[in-house]
This record gives C-alpha cells, structure tokens and sequence, in this order.
C-alpha cells in the first residue's frame, strides 16, 4: 500500500489512495502492529492479535487477506474482518512455511 501510494500519489495518503482507486474499503496491514482501516467513516486501527516467538511470518499477508475476505463476503463488518484476518494470521505464523489455518485451529484460536 506504501509502495502503491508513492507511485500514484508521490507520497504516503492512504485516505487519498482509497478515493483514487474508487475503493469502498482499504485495509492496510502493519505486521504485528495491527491494520489500519479506511472507509468513508473515516480512518481507524485494529490491533493485532498477540504472538510471541512467530515460527516463520512467510504468507502472514495472504492469511490476513484470505481470513478478511471471507469474513466481507460472509457478512462482516470492516473491524470484525480485521480481526479474523488477524486470526487466520496469528496461526500461520506458528508454523514454518507458508502455512494454513483449518476451521478447528481458528475455533480452538477464537475460543482462548
């Protein structure tokens, strides 16, 4: 998103990229420290769940988008999306390599 700003704005406005692009929504990760959330209520901050000693962080990304995603379609709001996204991700980075999260992980990961 950082990248994609400067390109097409020449310099960091997520806000501003968002209008650009038309986009209704813009959910811009920042790792362990959460996601920032653009929309027309403005610009807010999810935090991360809490992991300690990530096995391999590869594909933390695409969890994050995946889990997001599917929470959108299914219905959820930005925040709540946010959050399971985080979720699916706080799994994948526990094992080494790109790894996934099946359905009873993230019940057993939502639960605690």
């Amino acid at each position: 998103a950082e990248a994609a700003s400067r390109r097409v704005l020449g310099e960091v406005n997520y806000r501003l990229l968002r209008e650009r692009v038309q986009a209704r929504l813009l959910m811009v990760t920042h790792g362990a420290a959460g996601v920032a959330l653009i929309d027309d209520a403005g610009e807010r901050w999810v935090a991360a769940r809490p992991v300690e000693n990530p096995v391999d962080i590869c594909g933390a990304g695409d969890s994050f988008s995946a889990g997001a995603a599917l929470a959108l379609a299914a219905g959820a709001g930005p925040e709540e999306a946010a959050r399971f996204g985080n979720l699916v991700a706080s799994i994948t980075i526990m094992k080494r390599g790109t790894g996934t999260a099946s359905p009873a992980e993230l019940m057993e990961a939502a639960a605690r």
